[in-house]
């Protein structure tokens, strides 16, 4: 029984119970470490709230999940980030993607009262360039074509648009040329709105009888190469994703495990990975997802 042993450890093996005594004060002092440490480590150093906290102890192994930086509407709030961040991983620098452009003030005024109007277009910036629908907003332009180029264009860069994609404004305009039509009259029968053709040329409006060939040039220009700096984006609170994140070099691409933090994995929006418009996004958040927990599995 529990006294006959306790008899026997102390009169004929002593050693063991100086081996109890000092196994217990270990792990004593670990749990100790483990109460103190953790919190401190959660609330202080990671600098997360009471609620946030609370959910990461007891955590060895695990998976960053938590979103980007867009939409904080819907809960986005840079978590993933500022712990992926304690470890000292290499980042691309984030920013809104999948996102309105807002055009300078000294057009934007032009065009503030087609907000909510949208016409086919072609939109490019540098090498890459999409056709779809340019959507006008109060502050600026939006749409799928704009969304899309907005992944690729840096801040700085010239958005280029041509709002009668395929056709050639400079023939259009010669052809009509001896009729009585004015530029947005030509416009409009090639499919074009007088009204958004109107604010495209502005002080360019005229009839085409009474044009000079550098008048048909420039409002040919104006809409087949509209061409603009972004005064900016609409923002993270309206992005569809966000851009940049931790650097891909710093996981395994097979597991999403950080290569230099064993048992720490990152996936979706977390990493430096975005793209186009058609799911592609979420594909990627389900399928990084997928193979984290895969590895996972193996583990346990």
């Amino acid at each position: 029984d529990l006294g006959e042993s306790i008899r026997f450890i102390k009169e004929e093996k002593p050693v063991i119970g100086k081996v109890v005594v000092i196994v217990c004060g270990i792990n004593l002092f670990l749990s100790a470490m483990l109460i103190v440490g953790l919190p401190y480590l959660v609330t202080e150093v990671l600098d997360l709230g009471g609620a946030q906290a609370n959910r990461l102890y007891g955590y060895a192994e695990g998976a960053l999940a938590a979103g980007g930086l867009s939409y904080p509407a819907l809960g986005a709030n840079g978590f993933g980030l500022k712990i992926a961040r304690q470890f000292g991983l290499a980042e691309a620098e984030e920013r809104p993607a999948l996102v309105g452009l807002t055009l300078p003030k000294e057009i934007r005024a032009r065009f503030s009262a087609l907000a909510g109007n949208s016409v086919p277009a072609r939109v490019w910036c540098g090498k890459k360039s999409f056709e779809g629908p340019v959507l006008f907003t109060h502050d600026g332009v939006s749409g799928p074509a704009i969304l899309q180029i907005s992944l690729f264009c840096m801040p700085g860069e010239t958005v280029y648009i041509d709002f009668l994609p395929g056709q050639n404004v400079a023939s259009v305009f010669a052809a009509a040329k001896n009729s009585h039509k004015t530029f947005s009259g030509a416009l409009a029968e090639k499919g074009l709105p007088a009204k958004i053709a109107k604010a495209l040329l502005s002080n360019l409006e005229r009839d085409l009888a009474n044009a000079s060939r550098a008048q048909l040039e420039a409002a040919a220009l104006a809409v087949n190469r509209f061409a603009f700096v972004p005064a900016g984006t609409a923002g993270l609170t309206k992005a569809e994703v966000t851009a940049g994140g931790i650097d891909t070099r710093e996981i395994n691409p097979s597991t999403f495990e950080v290569r230099r933090v064993p048992g720490l994995y990152i996936i979706g929006e977390l990493l430096d990975v975005t793209g186009r418009l058609g799911g592609f996004n979420l594909h990627w958040a389900w399928s990084s997802g997928f193979a984290a927990a895969k590895a996972l599995e193996k583990r346990f």
